[in-house]
């Protein structure tokens, strides 16, 4: 009968990653802040949303829902004991028409008691 404890790698050889890893529940959503709205390639508007927590994100422009897919790029808000405290996240709203158009964004934490931040902006094309 093999043996797996023997295969299992002893925890001082696990990758860096998971030594510096604390858990413990996500953090409450504190704060939703839209922080840019600039042009993109190809004629495209992205938004700049900042988030201190770990939630869910409902978006709307124009008052018509973006669907998962428009979130193009994050990146992690870490403290100084390297714990991910929020997000930085970039949306592609796409090629917008002319004149003025409002970009709004609430995110609800993930653990009870489930708070809902958000914020909107509206901004020129």
């Amino acid at each position: 009968m093999p043996s797996f404890a023997a295969e299992t790698p002893p925890i001082d050889s696990a990758p860096e990653t998971f030594h510096n890893m604390v858990s413990g529940p996500a953090p409450q959503i504190t704060s939703v802040k839209i922080t840019d709205v600039s042009p993109g390639s190809g004629g495209h508007t992205m938004v700049e949303v900042t988030v201190m927590g770990y939630g869910s994100a409902s978006i709307k422009l124009d008052g018509n829902r973006l669907d998962s897919s428009a979130e193009i790029d994050s990146t992690f808000i870490v403290d100084p004991m390297n714990v991910i405290i929020g997000f930085v996240y970039t949306y592609d709203c796409g090629v917008l028409e002319k004149g003025s158009h409002t970009f709004y964004v609430e995110f609800t934490s993930h653990n009870f008691p489930y708070k809902s931040k958000s914020d909107s902006y509206t901004f020129t094309v």
